[in-house]
């Protein structure tokens, strides 16, 4: 009785401390979902390609190159490409290694096996035999597939001869069962485990076909499934029921909503977290949906959120990814944008040069005065140094300088199609600024054209230079050309 009172004891203590790692999320977990695009790796112009697979496999290694190459043409049909000869952009994939092998081997394991029998009454005085068992380490056969497969897949363009990308794909295959040996106990039996391919031809399919989706991926582009743990909370569940039928948005505004006490700081930490995923899931739609704005400022309320959760509660094993896991997410948005660019790029070449139209006024993407928010570091820093660049130019910004900028770009690891992006806006920006400078040249001009600046028209030459976005310096730099007291 007293060793029962103790083994219920010692369940009620693991129970209790269980529950401080259970309180947040649960038991049972409550896992939702949704999708994160990440876009093709390169670009290529009208959606058209040439493929190439070769193999440097001595033997059966042609076989396969060739039906890689079948495999990703289809694929690549399927994805609405063109597959041409003559493409400027070449998928070129080259098989250097590829071997499988099915053997049988001996191995010595530890298993219950069957040692004989004897012979028992039941309580009527029924004679019975019962098996006999005994853990014993024996000579048993094991059944061993085993493949591996390497593809370096280089994406090329044709005219420049220049990598776009290249990447090493080298899936593996491992599986074993046991299928000979002494009688086990309970006539447990020895056979070969579902699935498990029994010949090197289908082995080197297999891994063929896991390489050629790889390379589509790549090509193409393709949806990643996110799943993600909510915190359960009673508070919280009807944000959850939302999350859980994908209606992000009426989760957010859920749990932005649920009735928490100030002082209920775990359930606080726990409400943040949601919100953080709630805005990682929406960040995904908008990436998708190409509204990028719309992403980073998700992204940025995602990291807000998921900060406050780790600040209120850092031992909460579920908070400590998170953070990393939104730096992955900019990356993919990085790509996104960068991917957008040239193919906008791509269309304006393509397109018919409009009539003559009076200039429409210039818009710009980023703020006139500050820095773009949640922008990465290094692209914020080669941005610095385009800014400082363009500004010691006098006059307009030529194409062939804007060129040079953007070749300063892998000093910063920054890609070519976010450089080319960050030079456009900057020189956009600068071009305004210019035109807000000749403005208030005019109006100060005119205050100026007695000599004098009085405090009324300084209060508005002022509250003119806030609504043209002018730094001091500009400013100085305009009235210094007209003597006035």
């Amino acid at each position: 009785m007293k060793r029962e009172w103790l083994l219920l004891l010692g369940l009620i203590t693991i129970l209790s401390l269980a529950t401080v790692g259970w309180a947040k999320f649960g038991i049972s977990k409550t896992r939702a979902v949704f999708m994160m695009h990440h876009p093709p790796a390169f670009h290529t112009p009208a959606r058209e390609i040439s493929v190439r697979f070769t193999s440097i496999v001595p033997g059966f290694g042609g076989g396969l190159a060739v039906r890689a190459q079948q495999l990703v043409e289809q694929a690549l049909i399927r994805e609405n490409f063109k597959v041409s000869p003559t493409a400027s952009v070449q998928l070129q994939g080259t098989l250097n290694e590829a071997g499988a092998s099915v053997t049988r081997e001996t191995r010595s394991v530890s298993l219950n096996f069957h040692t004989g029998e004897h012979t028992e009454s039941d309580k009527q005085g029924k004679a019975k035999q019962v098996e006999d068992c005994k853990w014993e380490e024996r000579d048993v056969a094991y059944l061993v597939s085993k493949g591996k497969l390497v593809l370096n897949l280089t994406a090329l363009d044709a005219k420049a001869q220049s990598a776009l990308f290249t990447q090493l794909i080298s899936p593996y295959y491992s599986q074993e069962s046991m299928v000979a040996g002494p009688r086990q106990c309970g006539n447990q039996t020895y056979t070969v485990a579902a699935g498990q391919l029994q010949d090197r031809g289908a082995i080197l399919a297999h891994l063929v076909d896991r390489a050629v989706a790889e390379a589509v991926r790549y090509a193409a582009g393709y949806d990643e499934r996110r799943e993600v743990l909510l915190a359960v909370d009673n508070e919280l569940k009807p944000g959850n029921a939302q999350a859980l039928g994908g209606n992000w948005l009426e989760a957010l505004t859920a749990w932005t909503e649920a009735p928490i006490k100030p002082k209920e700081t775990d359930k606080e930490a726990a409400r943040q977290y949601n919100l953080g995923v709630a805005h990682e899931a929406l960040a995904a739609t908008s990436m998708r949906n190409e509204s990028f704005d719309e992403a980073t400022t998700h992204l940025n309320e995602a990291e807000k959120s998921y900060s406050q959760a780790l600040g209120l509660d850092r031992d909460e094993k579920y908070f400590r990814d998170t953070l990393a896991r939104l730096q992955r997410d900019r990356a993919v948005l990085e790509k996104e944008q960068e991917h957008q660019f040239l193919k906008q790029a791509e269309a304006a070449s393509l397109a018919p040069a409009p009539p003559a139209e009076p200039a429409a006024p210039i818009t710009v993407s980023i703020p006139l005065e500050g820095w773009p928010p949640g922008e990465a570091e290094a692209v914020h820093d080669f941005r610095v140094y385009v800014r400082l660049r363009l500004g010691a130019q006098k006059g307009d910004v030529s194409e062939a300088f804007k060129q040079k900028l953007v070749a300063s770009a892998p000093d910063y690891g920054v890609k070519e199609g976010i450089a080319m992006q960050v030079v456009d806006a900057e020189a956009k920006r600068l071009l305004v600024l210019q035109q807000n400078m000749d403005k208030y040249r005019e109006d100060f001009k005119d205050v100026a054209s007695d000599g004098v600046v009085s405090p009324d028209e300084r209060t508005m030459l002022l509250k003119r230079q806030k609504t043209l976005h002018l730094s001091d310096d500009q400013v100085k730099e305009v009235e210094i050309q007209f003597p006035v007291r």
